[in-house]
C-alpha cells in the first residue's frame, strides 16, 4: 500500500528480499531484458514453489514484481477482508486472500494476486537452472533430487529441473543464506574485487569437493557471466 502511494513512479520493478539474500541487480536487469518484459504488464516472479497442481507461489527469499503487479496487488489489498482472533471464528477463510492472524506473507501475496489474474512466473534458464536460489550456495550444489524426495522444495517440481551442480544459473540474481555480515561482504568481494584468475587459483588450492571448493566454483562461473555483461558496470556496488 505504501509503495503504490509513495514510490510507484520511482521505479519500474520492485522486490521484496530477505536480509540474508545476496542480490545481483545487473543479473535481474539482464533477465528482464532478455525476456522483453515491460513494467506496465503484470509480472510476479522468482523461485516458484508448488503446493498443488493449481496452487503455486513465489518463495519470499527474493520476490520480484512489475510496477503493474504492485498496482493490481494493492488494489486487491484495499478490499481484502480482515479476520483477527480465534481461527475457530473464521472456519471458511483458509486459502483465500484475507488479512488474518498467523497469515504468511508469501501465501497471502499469491492468493491476492491470483484473485486479480496475476500468476507466479518461475525463473529458470534454458537448461532448467534456477535464477533464485532459496537453499543457498554451496548446499544447493550438493543437494540431489531422489525419486522419493517429498520436501517443499521438490514437491511437484518438473522432473526436468536441474539438481546438484546443475541446480543454479550462473546468472542468478538472488542467493539466500548469507546469515552473517562477514559472509555477505565476502560474497561481494568475490564477485566484484580482485580477478577471476585469483579466485580460480584459490579454488585449485582448496580441497576438491569441499563446501568451499563448490562455493568458489560457482562464483567463478558467476563472475565470468558478469564480466561479459556490458550493463553490469552500471550496477556494480559503490
Amino acid at each position: 500500500m505504501y509503495v503504490k502511494e509513495h514510490d510507484i513512479d520511482k521505479a519500474e520493478w520492485f522486490l521484496k528480499i530477505d536480509d540474508d539474500t545476496y542480490f545481483i541487480p545487473s543479473n535481474l536487469r539482464k533477465f528482464i531484458r532478455e525476456r522483453n518484459w515491460q513494467p506496465d504488464d503484470p509480472h510476479y516472479f522468482g523461485h516458484k514453489v508448488w503446493f498443488s497442481e493449481d496452487y503455486q507461489l513465489i518463495s519470499g527469499v527474493c520476490t520480484a514484481f512489475s510496477r503493474r503487479a504492485i498496482q493490481m496487488m494493492t488494489d486487491r489489498y484495499s478490499t481484502m477482508d480482515h479476520e483477527y482472533g480465534d481461527r475457530k471464528n473464521f472456519p471458511n477463510s483458509h486459502g483465500i486472500c484475507v488479512d488474518r492472524d498467523g497469515a504468511t506473507e508469501e501465501k497471502v501475496t499469491s492468493k491476492c494476486l491470483k484473485d486479480v489474474g496475476v500468476l507466479p512466473e518461475e525463473t529458470v534458464d534454458n537448461m532448467q537452472q534456477e535464477y533464485v536460489v532459496p537453499l543457498g550456495i554451496p548446499f544447493s550444489l550438493t543437494y540431489k533430487r531422489k525419486p522419493t524426495s517429498s520436501s517443499w522444495f521438490w514437491r511437484l517440481k518438473p522432473q526436468s529441473r536441474g539438481d546438484m551442480e546443475n541446480c543454479c544459473s550462473s546468472k542468478a540474481w538472488g542467493i539466500h543464506g548469507y546469515k552473517s555480515s562477514f559472509r555477505m561482504a565476502r560474497m561481494e568481494n568475490y564477485l566484484y574485487e580482485g580477478s577471476t584468475e585469483q579466485l580460480e587459483s584459490q579454488m585449485h588450492s582448496t580441497p576438491w569437493n569441499s563446501s568451499h571448493w563448490w562455493h568458489l566454483w560457482y562464483i567463478v562461473k558467476m563472475r565470468k557471466e558478469i564480466e561479459t555483461d556490458v550493463y553490469a558496470k552500471y550496477w556494480k556496488p559503490a
